[in-house]
């Protein structure tokens, strides 16, 4: 989908600069190199950059940990705010998971009450 329908449009918005992590690196190089803009070979690297958006797009089975590695890696960076959006959307998104109690416990604390 993002391949066929998300990027070639972003691709022609001037204001839009475009940035990909996969856990395989040859797909974002490939999406790089078809569309434009940057690979990074983390997600932290790629959050580091301080994007305006992120999408996730990946498969349902490993959504739920995207979720999560892009909150930690927010919370960690300090970006408490953005993290806890994160941490929110995973538990709408998956009120089963067992991770619900540690990112419970997380909020709990006050990540996403700063910046």
């Amino acid at each position: 989908v993002a391949k066929d329908c998300y990027l070639p449009f972003l691709k022609t918005q001037k204001d839009v600069e475009l940035a990909y992590f996969s856990r395989t690196p040859a797909k974002a190089e490939a999406c790089a190199g078809t569309f434009g803009g940057k690979a990074y070979a983390s997600l932290a690297a790629l959050l580091a950059t301080d994007p305006d958006a992120v999408f996730v797009l990946t498969n349902e089975t490993t959504r739920a940990d995207v979720l999560v590695q892009i909150a930690e890696v927010l919370a960690l960076g300090g970006d408490a705010a953005q993290a806890r959006k994160f941490y929110t959307t995973f538990l709408a998104e998956y009120p089963l998971d067992q991770r619900n109690f540690m990112v419970r416990e997380k909020l709990a604390a006050g990540v996403g009450r700063g910046r």
